[in-house]
Order: C-alpha cells, then structure tokens, then sequence
C-alpha cells in the first residue's frame, strides 16, 4: 500500500497497476469494526445483534495486508518493506505507551513483564491476560502484525519452491 492508501501490483506484468478496490474493502473492514465497538456501547439488541462479528473485520486487515506485501514485495528488497513499516508504526506506539503509563491504572496493575514485553510490541505472543492486554490494550494489533511480518519473509520464500499447478 502507499501512503494514499492505494495498493500498486509489482508482480510481473503488473507494474504500476492500481488496485483502488482494496482500498474500499480496507473501508468496509474498518467500519465493521467501528460498529461492532460502537454496538457494544448502545442500549438495543437489533444493533448488538446486526455487528456482533464486526471484529472479523481486524482478520480483513491482516490478510488484505499478507496479500498486499506478499504480490508487491520483489525479492530484491524485503527487508526496506518492513524496516519502512516499523518505522512508520512503532513511534506512535511507544508514545501511545507512555500515554497509557500516566493514566490511571483502573483495572490492571503494570507488572514489569507487561511492560518490557509491550516495549518490544511481543505482548500477543503472551497467553496472559495482563499481559496481551494489560498497558495500552488495543496494541495488541501491531504485536499480532509484527508477528506476522517477521513471519513473511520466510512463508514467501517456502511458497516459492512450491511448483505451481496448472489444471482446472
């Protein structure tokens, strides 16, 4: 994805080709989102009942993601891709981090697993509640998504030595 929010293919054959309507699916896949949180917050059970699985939408997002890095990285420069989005991604989360230290502790104390383990943006990776969860709780995004661009470098490279099947 570029920065205007539209994918650009660069397999083979296919540079400099737009593909807008990710885009759009990235829209409907946030919005779900938001109305299943939105939902959970308003008296009335039609509402709670038509975005009850509005979360799926989160899934979207990780393989729209998968799918976007996997076509458009050339073999060449992987690691820019990643080194580029961490870049972009960590800054905001470590302030958002400290944000979340100086508020008010109202359900879980910050132990110093959570803390060292949300610095590092690994905190999903943890079965423990206060810790996946435990210091700035909608973070736990970014760690599932780290995980997953640590993990795609080499899914790709496995995918490449599979021989493609022709048939029908």
């Amino acid at each position: 994805m570029t920065s205007d929010g539209v994918a650009h293919i660069a397999g083979p054959g296919h540079r400099g080709m737009d593909l807008p309507r990710l885009t759009s699916l990235r829209a409907f896949a946030a919005l779900a989102v938001f109305l299943f949180h939105l939902a959970r917050h308003i008296e009335g059970a039609p509402l709670r009942l038509t975005f009850a699985e509005g979360y799926v939408g989160v899934a979207f997002f990780y393989v729209l993601s998968g799918f976007v890095l996997t076509w458009s990285t050339r073999p060449s420069l992987p690691a820019r891709v990643y080194v580029r989005r961490f870049a972009r991604v960590y800054p905001s989360h470590f302030v958002m981090l400290v944000v979340a230290l100086l508020l008010p502790r109202l359900v879980m104390p910050v132990t110093p697993e959570a803390l060292i383990v949300n610095v590092l943006l690994v905190q999903a990776w943890f079965p423990q509640w206060e810790i996946a969860f435990g210091i700035n709780s909608v973070s736990w995004s970014l760690s599932v998504e780290f995980f997953f661009y640590l993990c795609a470098p080499f899914l790709i490279r496995l995918g490449a030595r599979w021989p493609m099947r022709r048939g029908g």
